[in-house]
């Protein structure tokens, strides 16, 4: 329908009707005009409402200020209409531009302020900004819906009708901000309220609550912001919040982390949880109990802040990392626990070993490791051992207990017995004949190094004690290498080590050259006259030695290349191996080709000391095997040279029954 036919159905129906004698008159005519319309039409409740006040507005202005009245009085009826949100919200904004002629419609749109719908709100609060001063009586419920309407649209709309009023002050806008922190769900508006709150400065102190409020919110810009603004409000006030604050949310925080430790099936939660409490410190003292109760779980966390996604550390050691950094405060609760046989070993042990890692703030805890020594477990022992050594000189009272610790079966407990004494230190000298006697006995390197370190840090390295512990080292250790690194530290020791030459004549018989050679250089080194004589002795009876298993080997290896070394070695020795004839006589009839020929060759070098083999090697030079009977014949040559020639006695045939 255009505007003319609207025009010409206007004129039309006021002729119908004769001429309207008053606005509601008026109102029904429009209203009926609208229904007709919207049948034809098809209209929505919402789009028939908005033709009418079309018609009223524009098409039928020849009524003029007769409609007015009317109109707003509709109006204020469509902003009670619970169809559609849309007709509250065109009414609201038709109201707003009447201006301060739709004063009388002020106490409904301030009802309309708790309208449930954002938008028809928003509608309302403009509304009543275009009325102006003339909505005064709305100030008390715009101020409200100014602190407490969770919808930032709607206290920004409402902050600008009070303005249009002429009521806006500081105070307002302060409490805009407020309720901006409290109430927003965006970041971003909790963000900039804090910054506006900054900018006021002094006189939002009435904000001060909340902005201490928003030190806990989940957001970081706006704790900083909050944070900012309360410097700017009240310096000194602000430092004390600031202070109080941080308390609170770190002690928040750590309840959250015990509770996951506690309860979390997650490894990589619980273990995060950990490793927060290690590094909030002290201030965690009370997640001790569940930090010791969690050393012995064995889950898993990966540190995904590592290159390697296969850098994993167990629950269990972060728990101890963390009671490690706690400290002196974990140290009742790590006595405890050590103490009550009821817990497992390996968390006694545990609870021994970070009593050592807190160190001498820990030595209330020395009577316990002192008990501690005395327990089945050699964990426990050793355990408890190298706590007493780290708490150091105020440990002295331990020193009997590590004494006899010193002579425990466990390799592990001798060696942090050892090294406890030595970090005691001076107070630990009643340890020293024991500590001598490790150095002299113990069949293990490290533990003879122990105790001599030990010995130095108590005040007695003498040059005695240095060498009886390399002594040892030649002695008793099976590693190769040490016992030459001992010959050779002797030697450097010089003439002061007398009392290791005994010790270096026996090294001569190492089965290792290499110890050989330094036990023999030491000698010199030590007293070059009687090394001489030694070292003379000593190759006489090596070589006595070496022809004895030469023989033994000859005459009853099962192995023919065996007994075929052996002879040849006795050759190789010469004179020397006379007493090695019968067994190379008895040789020369040997199975293998190869000893026969390797023992007519021993006697050859033997030479007329093994003339008592003559008749078994003329007997030999004549075997039908040529090798057997040139070896044989050279022999002969060299025992009896101007009898024989070498190849007298050779029968040479092809064929040998021998191999």
């Amino acid at each position: 329908m255009n505007e003319a036919n609207r025009q010409r159905r206007c004129d039309e129906r006021i002729h119908q009707r004769g001429r309207v004698k008053d606005a509601f008159e008026l109102q029904d005519l429009v209203n009926e005009i609208a229904e007709e319309a919207g049948q034809e039409n098809g209209w929505s409740p919402v789009q028939i409402t908005n033709f009418a006040h079309y018609l009223a507005n524009d098409a039928c202005p020849g009524w003029g200020g007769l409609f007015d009245g009317s109109r707003i009085s509709r109006y204020v009826a469509d902003l009670g209409n619970k169809k559609s949100s849309d007709i509250p919200i065109n009414a609201a904004k038709a109201l707003g531009e009447f201006g301060p002629a739709a004063q009388k419609a002020v106490p409904a749109l301030i009802k309309t302020l708790l309208h449930p719908d954002q938008f028809v709100r928003a509608s309302a609060a403009a509304a009543l900004g275009q009325i102006g001063p003339a909505a005064k009586d709305a100030v008390p419920a715009l101020t409200q819906t100014l602190s407490t309407d969770d919808n930032n649209i709607v206290r920004s709309t409402v902050l600008e009708a009070l303005e249009k009023i002429g009521v806006l002050t500081t105070e307002l806008i302060v409490k805009k901000y407020i309720a901006d922190l409290r109430l927003d769900y965006d970041t971003e508006v909790r963000a900039r309220a804090a910054q506006a709150l900054s900018k006021i400065g002094p006189e939002a102190k009435q904000a001060f609550p909340s902005l201490t409020a928003a030190m806990d919110d989940s957001n970081g810009e706006v704790r900083a912001k909050a944070a900012a603004a309360l410097i700017e409000i009240d310096e000194p006030a602000a430092a004390e919040a600031l202070k109080k604050g941080a308390a609170q949310r770190e002690e928040r925080a750590i309840t959250d982390a015990i509770y996951k430790l506690q309860n979390s099936r997650t490894d990589h939660v619980r273990g995060k949880a950990a490793k927060f409490l290690g590094e909030t410190g002290p201030a965690a003292k009370d997640a001790v109990p569940a930090l010791i109760k969690a050393l012995d779980d064995w889950g898993y966390y990966v540190r995904h802040d590592s290159e390697s996604m296969l850098d994993s550390i167990h629950v269990r050691d972060l728990a101890a990392q963390a009671i490690a950094q706690i400290g002196e405060s974990a140290i009742p609760s790590l006595i405890e626990t050590l103490t009550v046989y009821g817990n497992s070993e390996s968390l006694r042990a545990n609870a021994a070993q970070l009593l050592g890692r807190i160190g001498p703030p820990a030595k209330e805890a020395v009577p316990a490791l002192i008990k501690a020594l005395s327990s089945e477990n050699s964990g426990i022992q050793a355990s408890a051992s190298a706590a007493l050594g780290e708490i150091g000189p105020a440990a002295k009272e331990a020193v009997p207990a590590l004494i006899k610790a010193l002579s425990s079966e466990n390799i592990r407990v001798r060696a942090s017995a050892s090294a406890a004494l030595g970090q005691i230190g001076p107070a630990a000298k009643d340890a020293v004949p024991a500590l001598t006697q490790t150095l002299s006995t113990d069949d293990q390197n490290n533990l003879r190094s122990s105790a001599l370190e030990a010995l130095e840090k108590i005040g007695v390295p003498t040059t005695e004690l240095i060498v009886k512990k390399y002594i040892a080292d030649l002695l008793l250790e099976h590693d190769s290498k040490v016992r030459a690194l001992a010959a050779q530290a002797l030697g450097k020791i010089g003439p002061e080590a007398k009392q290791a030459f005994p010790s270096l004549t026996a090294a001569l018989d190492d089965s290792n050259g290499k110890v050989r050679a330094k036990a023999a250089a030491a000698l010199i080194e030590i007293d070059k006259p009687a090394a001489a004589e030694v070292l003379k002795k000593s190759a006489a009876e090596r070589e006595e030695r070496a022809i004895e298993d030469a023989i033994d080997k000859l005459q009853n290896s099962k192995n023919f290349r065996v007994r075929g070394k052996a002879a040849q070695f006795l050759g190789k020795t010469g004179r020397a191996a006379k007493d090695a004839v019968p067994a190379l006589t008895q040789a020369l009839r040997d199975k293998s080709q190869n000893v026969s020929c390797r023992a007519a060759e021993a006697l050859a070098e033997i030479g007329p000391a093994a003339k008592e083999a003559v008749p078994a090697l003329e007997k030999a030079a004549k075997h039908i095997n040529p090798y057997i009977s040139r070896s044989a014949a050279e022999a002969l040559r060299k025992i009896e040279a101007s009898q024989y020639r070498s190849d007298k006695h050779i029968i040479k045939n092809p064929k040998s029954t021998y191999i």
